[in-house]
C-alpha cells in the first residue's frame, strides 16, 4: 500500500478531482515524499471501544510466531481476527443446534441453508475489534465508524467525520465525498 500511496502521489493522482477509498492506511516509508494532494485518500475504521489487554496478547503471539516480522501493518488485524473468531463461533452455535449435524457435515458444505447473518449474531464474543461484538439486522458490525484523511505530512491523519454506525455511514459518506472534493481541509 505505500509503494502504491507513493506512486500514485508522485503521479499527481490525488487532486480535487479524485478521492481515494480505502479500507487500510498506506504507510509509505519515511523517505516518500507525500504531496500535499494526498487529502483526497480516505479510509474507514470502526471506531468502538477495543479491547487493548486482547490485542496485546495477539500483538506479541503474532511477534513471537513471526520474529522477522517488521514494520508490519496491524490496522487491519483486530478485525480479521474478530471476523474469523465470529465465524467459527456460529458454526459452533450451528453444530450445538442440532444433535444430527456433523463437522464433516459443515465441511462439504450441507449446512448451507441453515446459516446466514443471524447466525452470528449474539454470540457473546468479547472481541479486539469491540467488546461486545454485536451484528446489527442486516449483519454488520455495530460499532460507529470514523473516516479518515491525511493531511499531507508522512502519517498524520485526522478524523475527519465519525457516524454511530455503518447504516448512517453510507448516506452520511456522500458528504464527507463532498467535502473532500470541494473544500480543502
Amino acid at each position: 500500500m505505500g509503494d502504491l500511496f507513493g506512486g500514485l502521489s508522485s503521479s499527481n493522482m490525488f487532486n480535487r478531482d479524485r478521492v481515494w477509498l480505502a479500507n487500510n492506511w498506506a504507510i509509505p516509508s519515511s523517505s516518500t515524499a507525500i504531496s500535499t494532494n494526498s487529502t483526497g485518500w480516505m479510509f474507514l475504521y470502526p471506531n468502538g471501544s477495543p479491547n487493548v489487554s486482547m490485542s496485546i496478547e495477539l500483538y506479541a503471539k503474532f511477534l513471537e510466531r513471526y520474529p522477522d516480522a517488521h514494520d508490519p501493518n496491524f490496522l487491519s488485524l483486530y478485525q480479521v481476527f474478530d471476523c474469523v473468531i465470529m465465524m467459527l463461533e456460529g458454526m459452533n452455535k450451528l453444530l450445538r443446534s442440532n444433535p444430527n449435524f456433523t463437522v464433516d457435515m459443515l465441511a462439504k458444505r450441507e449446512l448451507q441453508q441453515y446459516m446466514n447473518y443471524t447466525l452470528f449474531q449474539n454470540l457473546g464474543y468479547s472481541g479486539m475489534t469491540s467488546d461486545p461484538m454485536i451484528l446489527t439486522e442486516n449483519g454488520d458490525l455495530a460499532v460507529p465508524y470514523a473516516a479518515y484523511y491525511y493531511t499531507g505530512s508522512y502519517l498524520n491523519v485526522t478524523d475527519g467525520y465519525q457516524c454511530h454506525s455503518i447504516h448512517i455511514l453510507s448516506w452520511k459518506i456522500a458528504y464527507i465525498l463532498r467535502r473532500l472534493v470541494h473544500s480543502p481541509f
